[in-house]
């Protein structure tokens, strides 16, 4: 459970928030300080601006974990990708920390020390100085006091809605020895759906307050252009004629397919239902392509 929710709030993690940009409309302001990648208005002063030095130092570390080498430049093919992953982390980074400030659940020296144990010698092969590894699991930590925070305030299933679910989905079990399974599935299916609220929350409200220097533009970035393409993604893929075709999984959907709850799935404790892909419906009704009877 802990390893799923965090990827909700994990990622170089692009959940991107067009509809919330075109309803409220984006201003020019406040802007980028000179010399700086970025600025998050509402974050503390020491996490609002994302200076050209954090930038390419995180330019340096990428680098230097994905094995791309000491040379790594401009003329590298992987430079404008890891170019825009890097202002991105570094903004999604920005939004963590402050919402873990903001919901009085900071970062502890302590937990840093003891995050880093098992990861510190290949950070300081890759160059990393002491202030630079704290700040590489900052992020990281303070996803997990978020989750720890938002499990703390919700309360488990009562006696009553565990036993209906039992009576609503019979096992053979007894209703002593499936208790506690039902309990924790419960819980598990209700944390999930509300933690990816509350990410999608926050993040929009985030996006929006996040202004980055021309040539920096991620996608979390309010002034990212509305209906650009990914800009993580190769070009090939969206070129009509590329010199060196893409890799299919290298391309993101062209078109989002919906994803509806299958009729039935919705219950009192699983509200979003069990989604699946929509598809046209073959002629003469029936199994769709690529589905077996129960799939």
């Amino acid at each position: 459970m802990q390893r799923t929710a965090l990827a909700l709030f994990g990622g170089i993690f692009a959940l991107l928030f067009v509809g919330v940009a075109l309803a409220v409309g984006v201003s020019s302001e406040p802007a980028v300080p000179p010399g700086d990648v970025a600025f998050v208005e509402g974050a503390p002063p020491w996490l609002a601006n994302i200076t050209r030095a954090e930038y390419e130092r995180e330019i340096r570390h990428m680098a230097t974990l994905f094995g791309l080498g000491k040379d790594f430049g401009p003329s590298d093919p992987h430079y404008a990708r890891i170019k825009i992953e890097a202002a991105g982390l570094l903004v999604s980074a920005a939004w963590m920390n402050t919402e873990a400030i903001r919901m009085g659940v900071p970062v502890t020296h302590e937990q840093i020390v003891e995050r880093l144990a098992p990861e510190k010698k290949n950070l300081e092969e890759a160059g990393f100085t002491p202030k630079e590894m704290a700040e590489h699991v900052r992020w990281q930590l303070s996803g997990d006091n978020i989750l720890k925070k938002l499990e703390e305030e919700m309360p488990p299933p009562t006696e009553a809605e565990v036993r209906f679910y039992y009576e609503e989905n019979p096992s053979g079990e007894s209703f002593a020895e499936a208790k506690k399974k039902i309990s924790a599935l419960i819980n598990e299916r209700r944390q999930a759906e509300f933690f990816n609220q509350v990410e999608m929350d926050w993040r929009g409200e985030w996006q929006l307050k996040t202004r980055c220097a021309p040539g920096f533009v991620a996608e979390e970035c309010a002034d990212f252009p509305l209906f650009e393409h990914s800009l993580t993604a190769p070009t090939a893929c969206f070129e009509a004629d590329p010199k060196e075709p893409a890799e299919a999984d290298e391309c993101p959907a062209s078109v989002t397919q919906p994803t509806p709850a299958q009729p039935g799935s919705v219950r009192w404790w699983h509200p979003e239902g069990d989604r699946r892909i929509q598809r046209p419906v073959p002629p003469g009704g029936g199994a769709m392509v690529g589905e077996v009877a129960g799939g």
